[in-house]
């Protein structure tokens, strides 16, 4: 099973991938989009298992549709969105908490898991579409406008300070 997995993520991820690649820096609104449509497929990726019985065929779907979802709406757009976020002074410290904490927090889910699936399916298919859910509405609502955007514009506008103009800028004035 473990290498049927790896083929399907490898088979649906890559090409989802490579259409994230060719959008990601259209704007703002691509970046929803994709954000949404992968939300929505994690959602169902889970939530299946909610209304249709466990078996092969329901995990190999909830594979295909996390594979897509993730590349759409996952750990790619985090990254993303977290160079553009965080100061340059501060991105690195930034980066490291976010992903230890998370780290932190998947070490803990990995041991509440088993007590939550020891009751069938239903109770980890339940908190996962939850989680997937909730993550999928912050980074649809909150996700920052920055596409296309040089990062010393950006960390100029979250630090307050004007950016700096080159020396072409400042002959012009």
């Amino acid at each position: 099973m473990s290498i049927l997995t790896t083929l399907i993520g490898l088979l649906f991820g890559v090409p989802t991938l490579l259409v994230v690649m060719r959008f990601i820096d259209r704007g703002t609104s691509a970046r929803k989009w994709m954000m949404g449509i992968g939300a929505v497929l994690g959602v169902v990726s889970y939530g299946m298992f909610l209304v249709t019985p466990y078996g092969l065929v329901a995990a190999q779907l909830s594979i295909v549709l996390w594979a897509i979802s993730s590349k759409l709406a996952g750990e790619l757009s985090y990254k993303t969105f977290s160079q553009e976020l965080f100061p340059t002074m501060l991105r690195g410290t930034a980066q490291g908490l976010t992903f230890g904490v998370s780290r932190v927090l998947l070490g803990l889910w990995s041991f509440v898991v088993p007590v939550i699936a020891s009751g069938g399916i239903t109770g980890v298919a339940t908190a996962l579409t939850v989680f997937v859910a909730i993550s999928g509405v912050v980074g649809f609502f909150f996700m920052p406008d920055t596409a296309g955007r040089p990062l010393e514009e950006i960390e100029a506008e979250r630090s307050g300070v004007p950016p700096q103009q080159s020396p072409q800028q400042r002959s012009q004035t």
